[in-house]
């Protein structure tokens, strides 16, 4: 059983705790940098480039074709930020910097996807979506800074891997995956082989995250938590429309999870089944600790460091402290990929996602919805919707948690799955696991997604409602719960 990671980092998803690592290696890719072993991408908006079937190098290959290291940018952040403040326009420098992070992030993007197993055949591309993707009846479509940013023609691109099984022809239903905060498209790389056996599996880069466009949201949209939760929802349907899918299997982890669980409110009839993997915007977030001084501190510290990248957070420490700290972060990597190849291109991978538009797109639009260590909770709660939509039984909902999660899973347990004026969704505990179940426990979180598929059962694991005694233990206390499912 693998150990969970504790510590301040747990609770801040993906960048505090992982992006800090070392930095990415980069390779100069010519023209639309791509995954080393995939054709070189056009952007579109048609599924067709999906479906050209590439073959896929050995990781040594594609690693080695990834040996060029990316110069360093000519400034820091913290004086790009001086001269935004000062209304300076960017400079010829800082437009390099941003092109050799762009370039390092398709080179550590390719170092990830070369750990694809052999046994599917993949692409990746970068799908177009309108610049203006909201309907009329958005919150968006009411903003004026919208309406200025839409120009005739211009697109944003969602970066978009697609795996099926190799040499297959059969057409089976899509299965959409979404990453949680600070993640990215390449996280699923454990999963993508299970899965593509009973779908097609598509995993995307939100809006605003990962190899997708980055547009900068406060300048470009309403500045409120309810405008926020549109531009990952509505950005994401954009896609779906661009993909021409009809009903999509959708699957969110963490950030994702809200992502997908606002997608159920807005576009029920898009969804055949929604399964929401340690899921925040319900209820389970962690409170400010009141026991000690300490715990109260780093809480608060947190709190802060929310809506802050990694890279500029360290930015604020001395070189020493800072790089003690990105081996630390780095070591606890291992905790969630065993494999040390993989550990350190996932490292290298989130940390060159950090580093792409830091601050100014997906993080400043998460950064709206508020934060899980204030004291009057998230901005955009989910519970009492997402409850209403369980109970009517409309899609199949499936919600997973970590045994060791930092999420507590009680309230999915007693108010959407059953218990007084429960619902009809079915709740999971992965053995083994703390906030990355997709690859602490991968085989299980596999079982999960696709029970039901074709009489499929999820043998080996067992639903919280099939144990009394974990369901009493539960409800003794969260971190007190002995869980015994099988």
């Amino acid at each position: 059983m693998r150990r969970a990671a504790s510590g301040l980092a747990r609770p801040l998803l993906y960048s505090q705790r992982l992006a800090t690592a070392v930095p990415a290696r980069s390779a100069a890719i010519p023209g639309r940098t791509m995954a080393t072993n995939v054709p070189s991408s056009t952007t579109t908006a048609s599924p067709a480039a999906l479906h050209t079937s590439a073959t896929p190098q050995s990781p040594r290959t594609a690693a080695a074709t990834a040996t060029a290291t990316a110069a360093a940018p000519s400034s820091s952040v913290t004086a790009q930020l001086a001269r935004k403040m000062r209304g300076t326009p960017r400079s010829s420098a800082t437009s390099t910097a941003s092109s050799r992070a762009d370039d390092a992030y398709r080179a550590a993007e390719a170092a990830m996807l070369a750990h694809m197993p052999s046994s599917v055949s993949w692409t990746l591309d970068r799908v177009a979506i309108p610049r203006a993707f909201w309907p009329s009846d958005s919150v968006l479509a009411k903003s004026k800074r919208c309406r200025r940013a839409e120009k005739t023609g211009e697109t944003y691109e969602i970066n978009t891997l697609h795996v099926r099984l190799r040499g297959e022809v059969e057409k089976k239903p899509p299965l959409v995956l979404v990453h949680g905060w600070g993640g990215a498209l390449g996280m699923w790389v454990e999963n993508v082989e299970e899965l593509a056996r009973e779908y097609d599996v598509y995993a995307v880069d939100l809006l605003g995250w990962g190899g997708s466009s980055r547009p900068n949201f406060a300048k470009s949209f309403p500045n409120t938590p309810e405008a926020a939760q549109a531009f990952f929802v509505e950005s994401l349907d954009a896609w779906r429309t661009a993909m021409n899918l009809d009903q999509i299997t959708l699957v969110g982890h963490s950030m994702g999870g809200f992502v997908a669980g606002s997608y159920l409110l807005r576009y029920p009839t898009h969804l055949r089944k929604l399964l929401l993997l340690s899921p925040i915007g319900i209820r389970g977030f962690p409170t400010i600790p009141t026991s000690t001084f300490t715990q109260s501190l780093q809480f608060a510290v947190i709190h802060r460091a929310w809506s802050l990248t990694p890279q500029r957070l360290l930015a604020l420490l001395p070189k020493a402290q800072a790089t003690s700290i990105a081996s630390r972060v780095h070591a606890r990597t291992t905790d969630i990929f065993p494999s040390p190849s993989l550990a350190d291109a996932f490292s290298n991978y989130i940390l060159a996602g950090a580093k792409r538009a830091p601050g100014v797109s997906g993080e400043a639009a998460f950064a709206r919805l508020g934060s899980p260590f204030r004291g009057a909770g998230w901005r955009v709660p989910l519970d009492e919707e997402l409850r209403r939509a369980v109970k009517d039984g409309n899609v199949p909902v499936v919600l997973a948690y970590g045994a060791q999660d930092w999420i507590d899973p009680r309230y999915a347990v007693e108010k959407l799955a059953g218990g007084e004026g429960g619902g009809g969704a079915h709740v999971y505990l992965l053995k083994g696991a703390g906030h990355h179940g997709y690859a602490e426990n991968a085989r299980d979180f596999v079982k999960v997604v696709v029970r039901g598929e074709r009489g499929t059962l999820a043998c080996g694991v067992r639903e919280v409602s099939e144990d009394p005694a974990g369901v009493a233990a539960l409800r003794d206390g969260w971190r007190g719960a002995v869980w015994s499912a099988a």
